[in-house]
């Protein structure tokens, strides 16, 4: 790994820092359950955001918005710009990719549709959009 994807790393982790860390099932437990996500759907989902960002999912909370994700880094020389635009651009089309598939396999894309760009979710949006519900189904924890 580059300084570079570790310097661009760092600036979205330090978008959450200061908190608390929760275990994976704690997280769930206190944030998910109750709304009846499906765990495995769900973990699913955290650990392609984990993967792309390098951010922890223990510090993810419900209202965050992904703009905290796909919001650019700050850059300080033009090859570092290059460089961001580049990661945060892949990294923000493979989470739309992902969810557009899983909103297409559900038949929930109509119902997400008004939303001009996912930034704009929060992640428990993104996770019950994920997990095959509509924003209709906020407070209902049903399936479609």
């Amino acid at each position: 790994m580059s300084k570079l994807d570790e310097d661009w790393q760092k600036a979205i982790q330090n978008r959450f820092a200061g908190r608390e860390n929760l275990h994976i099932d704690e997280l769930y437990d206190r944030y998910f359950k109750l709304a009846g996500l499906r765990r495995d759907e769900l973990f699913e989902c955290l650990r392609l955001l984990e993967q792309e960002y390098k951010v922890p999912v223990g510090v993810l909370r419900p209202e965050d918005k992904l703009k905290k994700f796909f919001n650019p880094v700050k850059s300080k020389t033009p090859w570092q710009w290059v460089v961001y635009r580049t990661r945060e651009g892949d990294s923000e089309t493979e989470i739309n990719y992902e969810l557009g598939r899983r909103l297409r396999h559900y038949g929930t894309l109509r119902s997400w549709s008004h939303f001009k760009r996912y930034g704009d979710l929060t992640i428990s949006d993104l996770l019950r959009a994920w997990c095959g519900l509509t924003p209709l189904d906020r407070d209902l924890g049903e399936r479609p």
